[in-house]
């Protein structure tokens, strides 16, 4: 059967009880020469779905791996994680998938569908997370905004716009990973975060796969999701970690924001109080003005209409 949702996750046995969502179980790991090697096969792709890995080590550090996906239609690899200085991003046909930096974009519907991952790590993983989400690129309709109050002990606040002034317009996603650690230990320090996420071939620091390996570094597996609705997000907050979620929106479309619009920014979710979304935004351009309380309808609008991408940690 074709489908857009699907939600797959591997983990051992201690990471998969750390985890607030349902894994699977564990993965095969096979070696490969230097590597290690695993393959997940997933149901038919839709067209006009989004597809997005993520793999977390503990124990393993350093590591890097790369995902492939592979159908009877061809195969599309993306970026390695860390991509190597240099490298030439990724291209695909546009026709029937089209990879992204830290996804695929699935234009044609994909049978007899497998993701492959190599994983160059010094010996086999044995606490690992390794998820596969998919779901419609743009969903037609919004799930209700929860009714129900749930927090956690609020993040500690940090502006990216008192970092660097070369790159802090850049920089949400690894102040945002920042703020989420520091529900489960003390604040990593920036000038250590910052280059963990920074992939070297774009420059950028928003690849997704990036930020959760960053954030096994410091003790914290975790996984890229793909949101359709609250349930994961309230699952997360009940056990006492934020979450971190990719928003955007047009001009005025989230009252409060100290942006007026964008078209890609990560923002930590830490509560739900009646109709308002707890969140701490590190666009505010002070420490004092990174809590903000956006309108939940606005705000389910700006996370889960358009790919709905969240990072869940978990200590």
């Amino acid at each position: 059967m074709t489908t857009a949702s699907q939600r797959l996750r591997y983990a051992d046995g201690i990471s998969a009880a750390a985890y607030p969502a349902a894994v699977i179980g564990p993965i095969s790991w096979q070696r490969e020469g230097s590597l290690w090697q695993a393959q997940i096969p997933t149901s038919p792709l839709a067209a006009g779905s989004i597809l997005t890995p993520s793999l977390s080590l503990l124990e393993n550090w350093p590591y890097d791996f790369q995902f492939e996906l592979r159908a009877r239609e061809g195969c599309w690899p993306l970026p390695k994680v860390p991509s190597e200085s240099g490298s030439k991003a990724v291209s695909g046909d546009n026709k029937t998938v089209t990879p992204m930096l830290d996804c695929w974009h699935i234009e044609k519907q994909l049978h007899d569908v497998a993701v492959h991952v190599r994983c160059a790590a010094a010996t086999r993983p044995e606490r690992y997370l390794l998820c596969l989400t998919s779901r419609s690129l743009k969903l037609t309709a919004l799930p209700p905004p929860p009714s129900q109050t749930v927090h956690t002990p609020r993040p500690q606040s940090l502006s990216q716009m008192l970092e660097n002034p070369r790159t802090a317009s850049r920089i949400c996603s690894p102040v945002s990973l920042a703020m989420a650690l520091t529900g489960q230990r003390p604040l990593p320090p920036m000038h250590q975060i910052l280059p963990l996420c920074l992939d070297p071939a774009t420059g950028m620091y928003g690849m997704w796969p990036l930020a959760i390996r960053a954030a096994s570094r410091f003790g914290a597996i975790g996984a890229v999701e793909l949101l359709e609705d609250w349930s994961l997000v309230i699952a997360s907050l009940q056990r006492g970690r934020p979450v971190v979620a990719s928003i955007r929106f047009p001009k005025d479309g989230l009252e409060g924001s100290p942006q007026p619009a964008t078209s890609g920014h990560l923002v930590v979710v830490h509560g739900i109080d009646g109709d308002r979304a707890l969140v701490n935004d590190p666009a505010a351009a002070n420490r004092g003005a990174v809590m903000r309380r956006y309108d939940l309808a606005q705000f389910t609008e700006a996370w889960f209409r358009h790919r709905g991408a969240a990072y869940i940690l978990a200590p």
